[in-house]
């Protein structure tokens, strides 16, 4: 899959979402991030990892990735519940950067038309001003 997106002129992100984090995939870790491992030397071009790895784990994942291949690391946060304050999403943000995030992915429940607003501002914010590329989402 990571060929022929690239024989298409196509940029490749992949994810392997276990369901402790929302997804599908109930098997072991190991398997997981050895699949994401593949993935990047075979050329994809961003890897999506759960924040909720921790961060040794994405760096040390960032590391084999980047010695494998090109893959950017796209750090992703899944709140199936509420759209944190403006404060907590922030500090979210400074801590996937810290764990090694060349992209932040957020993404919240919007419980109110606000909720949506705040996750317009926060990819506005973290992308133009600050310089840090953050795709941000509420549901």
């Amino acid at each position: 899959l990571v060929a022929a997106c690239g024989a298409a002129g196509l940029l490749c992100l992949v994810t392997f979402r276990p369901s402790w984090e929302g997804g599908q995939y109930e098997g072991a870790e190991a398997f997981r991030m050895e699949t994401l491992r593949e993935a990047a030397a075979a050329g994809a071009d961003f890897i999506d990892l759960e924040y909720k790895l921790g961060a040794e784990a994405i760096q040390a994942f960032k590391a084999d990735a980047v010695a494998a291949g090109r893959a950017r690391i796209i750090v992703s946060d899944h709140n199936y519940e509420v759209t944190p304050a403006p404060e907590e999403l922030a500090a979210l943000v400074r801590g996937m950067k810290a764990c090694g995030a060349d992209i932040v992915k957020l993404a919240t429940m919007a419980n109110a038309t606000g909720d949506a607003f705040r996750m317009l501002e926060l990819a506005r914010s973290e992308s133009l001003d600050h310089g840090r590329p953050t795709i941000a989402l509420a549901m």
